[in-house]
């Protein structure tokens, strides 16, 4: 009968951190990643906490049938002109009483359509995904993603209100409208140069021919993200 070495593993692989627990370096940076990533997604869910606190008591009953009634839509109180979007479980969408007094009826339809964009795709949700593989891995691009996706949605949800109108009038009447009076870009999540000249090339030329697959199925991207996440977990749990 063939005899076989005994082999102790434990002395084998080498001692773990008597710290950490860890035995390698690629756990060590791995809890590092999550300790990273659990910290931007405590210091993203509190300062959305603050925010919807803060501006809930601005909001006002909306006072038209919805378009989209999905999500809870309201009327901010506010001078400055501007419609937005956000809600990480529950959609809830904002338009200022300013810019909404100022719109006509058509004018009003572009603005909900485009809004209601954003809320179906659940665009803030991706945008926290985002913010959360960037702080995971730093480096790997997801940062300019996510500002990629900021201006890709904008001309996203512009489509969809025109072609929910069948009229690209009443959209480009309205962003007129939300032009800065002053000559200062309103304030806005989406930076005013690229977002403007991004929704110009769209006007001109409506396609999206730059625009990655992801962006074409946003919920379907919103659920790769978070298997990925998931599944990572439970690789380094197990090892």
């Amino acid at each position: 009968m063939a005899s076989y070495p005994l082999v102790d593993h434990d002395a084998a692989s080498p001692p773990p951190n008597p710290r950490t627990g860890c035995h390698t370096r690629r756990h060590r940076d791995g809890r590092r990643r999550w300790g990273r990533a659990v910290k931007a997604g405590y210091r993203l869910i509190t300062s959305h906490r603050q925010w919807s606190h803060r501006i809930r008591s601005r909001l006002m009953p909306f006072p038209t049938p919805p378009v989209w009634p999905s999500a809870r839509w309201h009327l901010y109180a506010g001078d400055d002109f501007s419609g937005f979007t956000w809600g990480i479980i529950r959609p809830h969408i904002a338009v200022s009483r300013s810019f909404w007094d100022r719109l006509t009826e058509s004018e009003r339809l572009a603005v909900m359509w485009h809004e209601a964009h954003h809320a179906r795709y659940r665009v803030p949700l991706e945008k926290v995904l985002l913010a959360l593989l960037d702080a995971l891995y730093p480096g790997w691009g997801y940062g300019q993603v996510l500002r990629r996706l900021a201006v890709t949605e904008e001309i996203l949800a512009d489509r969809w209100a025109i072609e929910a109108l069948g009229d690209d009038t009443p959209l480009i009447s309205a962003l007129l409208k939300w032009l800065p009076i002053d000559g200062h870009a309103q304030d806005t999540s989406v930076g005013w140069e690229d977002a403007l000249s991004a929704r110009i090339h769209f006007l001109e030329h409506p396609t999206l021919v730059e625009a990655p697959p992801s962006i074409a199925s946003p919920v379907l991207a919103t659920t790769a993200l978070e298997v990925a996440m998931i599944a990572q977990g439970i690789i380094f749990w197990c090892h």
